[in-house]
């Protein structure tokens, strides 16, 4: 049965989606002031701790108090965060391929950046972003970047806005509009290049599931292969990964597929 769409469903799901987001935003930017200025003041009375350290402890307590305010919300609208997200049941077989196409999808995405021939300001302008965020690199950063980040924007980026869009317009627009959000948050260009990209196959991964679960498996395997350069290993050494990387998406998506097409019949 083909769904109706109209222009005031579409105006509605879009003002939901851009209110999650700013409500969001908003919450990260006033902790980040806040953590600013108590950083300032602790260095006024000698308690030095790195700025990279403590702006991730700031960043931390921010997602705690964004999960505690949309807990709020749905429990003011008498709804559940789960359902209204999308975690749902999952079997182990889709999450392990969730996982296991992070991986490859992150090894993919270095493959493309190696071939595609971007200008050389714009590589300039990615490696300096990346070494800010991996400076003074700690178990504090794999815990913001590998556990935290994926939770975090899987929650608001396919568990609230997609869904809302994808309430008032065909799911095509909805992926497309939800992955330029996504990849506008990472600021960076080439960031946000691949960040829509990777946007997309989230969404995918969670109409092929149904459940966030798999999203959240994904993202982690993805920024957690990230940590890993591989620009130092020998270009027969990257080769070999590329492929395999190549090899574990597709295959991924190929038991992501079957498992839906299982569970339908």
């Amino acid at each position: 049965m083909k769904t109706e769409y109209s222009w005031k469903n579409f105006g509605v799901s879009l003002l939901q989606a851009a209110a999650y987001l700013a409500a969001y935003r908003m919450i990260q930017w006033v902790f980040a002031v806040i953590g600013g200025l108590l950083w300032r003041l602790m260095g006024m009375w000698g308690w030095i701790i790195p700025i990279s350290v403590f702006s991730r402890c700031t960043t931390l307590v921010a997602h705690a108090v964004s999960l505690g305010v949309l807990w709020l919300w749905m429990r003011i609208r008498k709804r559940r965060v789960c359902e209204e997200v999308g975690i749902r049941p999952l079997a182990v077989t889709p999450m392990l391929a969730a996982l296991m196409g992070g991986v490859g999808a992150n090894m993919a995405v270095v493959c493309a950046f190696e071939l595609i021939p971007f200008p050389e300001a714009w590589l300039t302008q990615y490696e300096s972003a990346s070494a800010q965020v991996f400076a003074d690199y700690s178990w504090l950063t794999v815990v913001c970047t590998v556990l935290v980040a994926p939770i975090m924007e899987e929650l608001l980026f396919r568990g609230l806005l997609y869904t809302r869009l994808r309430r008032g317009m065909p799911k095509w627009i909805a992926a497309v509009l939800s992955a330029l959000m996504f990849a506008a948050a990472h600021g960076n260009l080439l960031w946000g290049i691949y960040a829509f990209v990777v946007g997309l196959l989230f969404v995918w991964i969670f109409e092929t599931t149904g459940s966030l679960k798999a999203n959240i498996l994904c993202h982690m395997g993805f920024n957690a292969v990230g940590q890993f350069s591989l620009a130092a290993f020998d270009p027969t050494v990257r080769a070999v990964t590329y492929i395999v990387g190549i090899l574990l998406l597709g295959m991924a998506m190929v038991v992501l597929w079957l498992n839906k097409k299982a569970s339908n019949t």
